[in-house]
């Protein structure tokens, strides 16, 4: 496709808009805007519209539509109707007048007689915040990046999307690659309390998901794979996923090897509980959180007499679809479950959690008179919403489940053979020092 082919449709556009209704042939009329819509504004979307559109009108020009050719911009009408010659788009796309050649500068580069031109244009590509953007795709599709969960149900992840600023920022602020790969797997080790570098550990929360999957450790068992298989293939440059039943044929990769990789990452929990915030903004945050909280404590209190028992039924009913020693997990309370009982359990609270989203209190109120009450304090709740502080922004992270890791182990006829965090054999057959600290594994 070439602004050559531009030119004909145009000269039936701009002829047939001259017309009367009635005069213009109707198959022939259907045909030039047939041909228009399938041929030429994809070229004009894509050569024209970065300047010329609704976001930006450089000349005053827009061409996202047939008026505003019409009307045109600084230099008069882009389109002529009835008179192609005299149509200044036309002129545009002949390259016949050095006025209208666009883009005004794909020429100014070539006829730069700096010695230093190239480094200048370099310079100014590295230096547009474009850059990141254009560059970031590349990572972000190596790490499966996505803003849904994948799967069938497919759920949408809102609070992703400040891992996507983080790798465009990474990549316009040259940050250095060593620093990059170790925010995105350590960032909850090196800063807990930076979110602009805790958010790079949504680099293990990528896998694709099944949020209503009731085979919690099988899910889990997909996840840990995702993430053992893309770490890497992504650092390391070689396709991991082969040795996760035996040794690799075509690298030197040993079946121990991959999962010395995966203990390092087994201890991963996926966190639905913090904010990407500063401490100072969660400081602040509480303290306004606590007056409204205690500004509202009686009416938030009759509207659960109200409705608590309808929503702990669906709640619960929620949990019961799971195996029972996956119900016993989920009840136990959070600092008495292990490593692998906060992460099963995780993922079985998100489908309890999904209960209360949905639930809907008017729906579970069985008398007009319950109903008439809880409105009323509702509308009662809402007179201290001043109160309420901003909501921080959700933190879509990852950190260590537990001090402990969750033991690693490959499965062989002889039985398991338990398996700690390691190197490529082929690279150092030592055990990695690793101390613990009292929150993570280290």
């Amino acid at each position: 496709m070439n602004w050559l082919r531009l030119f004909p449709s145009l000269v039936l556009l701009s002829g047939f808009a001259a017309l009367p209704a009635w005069a213009a042939d109707d198959d022939a009329q259907r045909a030039a805007m047939t041909f228009f819509e399938k041929e030429v504004r994809p070229i004009l979307v894509e050569r024209c519209f970065e300047c010329h559109s609704n976001t930006k009108q450089k000349g005053g020009l827009r061409v996202d539509h047939i008026g505003y050719l019409k009307t045109g911009g600084d230099t008069g009408p882009a389109v002529v109707p009835g008179k192609p010659e005299k149509s200044a788009l036309m002129e545009a796309i002949r390259w016949t007048n050095e006025d209208f050649q666009m883009p005004p500068k794909i020429d100014a580069f070539v006829n730069d007689q700096d010695p230093k031109a190239y480094e200048k244009l370099v310079d100014e590509l590295l230096a547009s915040p474009r850059y990141g953007e254009r560059w970031a795709q590349h990572w972000l599709d190596l790490v499966r990046y996505a803003e849904s969960d994948g799967y069938n149900a497919d759920a949408y992840r809102p609070s992703v999307w400040p891992y996507r600023d983080y790798v465009i920022k990474s990549l316009n602020d040259d940050k250095p690659y060593n620093q990059f790969v170790k925010e995105q797997l350590a960032g909850d080790e090196i800063a807990p309390n930076d979110p602009n570098v805790l958010i790079a550990t949504a680099f293990l929360r990528h896998p694709v998901y099944e949020w209503n999957q009731r085979d919690a450790r099988g899910q889990w068992d997909i996840i840990l794979t995702d993430m053992t298989d893309t770490t890497g293939e992504l650092f390391l440059g070689l396709s991991m996923g082969c040795a996760h039943c035996h040794n690799h044929k075509f690298d030197p990769i040993l079946q121990k090897d991959y999962y010395r990789l995966r203990a390092f990452l087994a201890p991963v929990q996926w966190r639905d509980d913090m904010t990407l915030a500063t401490t100072a903004e969660k400081k602040a945050f509480n303290e306004q959180q606590a007056k409204w909280e205690a500004a509202t404590a009686e009416i938030r209190a009759k509207m659960e007499a109200l409705t608590g028992k309808a929503l702990a039924s669906k709640v619960e009913g929620a949990l019961t679809k799971f195996t029972d020693d996956l119900q016993v997990m989920a009840r136990k309370p959070f600092e008495k479950r292990d490593a692998l009982e906060r992460q099963l359990a995780g993922l079985i609270e998100r489908q309890m959690d999904y209960e209360k989203v949905r639930f809907d209190p008017m729906k579970s109120l069985k008398t007009d008179e319950a109903k008439a009450e809880y409105k009323a304090l509702e509308a009662e709740l809402k007179k201290f919403d001043h109160l309420k502080p901003k909501p921080l922004m959700e933190a879509f992270v990852a950190t260590d489940a537990s001090p402990v890791a969750p033991p690693v182990a490959i499965k062989t006829r002889k039985g398991e053979q338990q398996i700690e965090p390691g190197f490529l054999s082929i690279i150092d057959t030592s055990l990695p020092k690793i101390k613990a600290t009292k929150t993570s594994t280290g």
